[in-house]
C-alpha cells in the first residue's frame, strides 16, 4: 500500500514543501523497470526500513524464466534480511527494558528461541560479551542500533 500513488503516511510539516504522495511510487517504478524488487517494513523504534535489489546487469538474451528465477532468489534474500531485522528488533525491544547488570535476565531472554540465522547469533554473542564485561555503553549501542 505504501508504494501506491498518492499514499501519505502523515502530513509533512514544512512551510513551502507540499507532498503529492508519489515519491515511493516512482521508486517502485524505477526499481521494477530494472527487474528489481523493493520492500518496506515498519521499524518499531520509528520510521521504516526500505530494501531494494537490482540485478548487476541485464542480459538481453536471458529468458524471462531466468529473470523470474533470479527475482525469486533475490526475493528470498530480501525476505531473509527482513526476517533478521524483525528478529533483532523483537530482541532489542525486550532488552531495552533490562539493564546490563541483570545478566541472568538478559541471557534468559536471548536463549528463549533457537535462532539459526548467523547474523542473529553473532549479534547475540556481542550482547553476551557486553553483558559479561559489564559494558553498558556497548550494550546500549547494540540494542539501539
Amino acid at each position: 500500500m505504501i508504494f501506491e500513488r498518492f499514499t501519505q503516511v502523515g502530513q509533512i510539516k514544512s512551510e513551502n514543501i507540499k507532498s503529492t504522495g508519489l515519491g515511493l511510487t516512482f521508486c517502485k517504478l524505477a526499481v521494477e523497470a530494472h527487474s528489481g524488487i523493493i520492500k518496506a517494513i515498519n521499524n518499531k523504534s520509528g520510521g521504516a526500513v526500505f530494501m531494494f535489489s537490482l540485478p548487476l546487469s541485464l542480459d538481453e538474451h536471458k529468458s524471462k524464466k531466468q529473470n523470474r528465477q533470479n527475482q525469486n532468489i533475490e526475493k528470498k534474500i530480501i525476505d531473509e534480511k527482513l526476517k533478521i531485522l524483525e528478529t533483532l528488533e523483537t530482541y532489542k525491544e525486550k532488552l531495552r527494558k533490562i539493564p546490563v547488570f541483570e545478566a541472568s535476565e538478559i541471557i534468559k531472554e536471548l536463549y528463549m528461541h533457537n535462532d539459526k540465522q548467523k547474523a542473529v547469533i553473532n549479534w547475540k554473542n556481542k550482547i553476551k560479551s557486553a553483558v559479561f564485561a559489564g559494558n553498558t555503553e556497548y550494550y546500549n549501542k547494540l540494542i539501539d542500533s
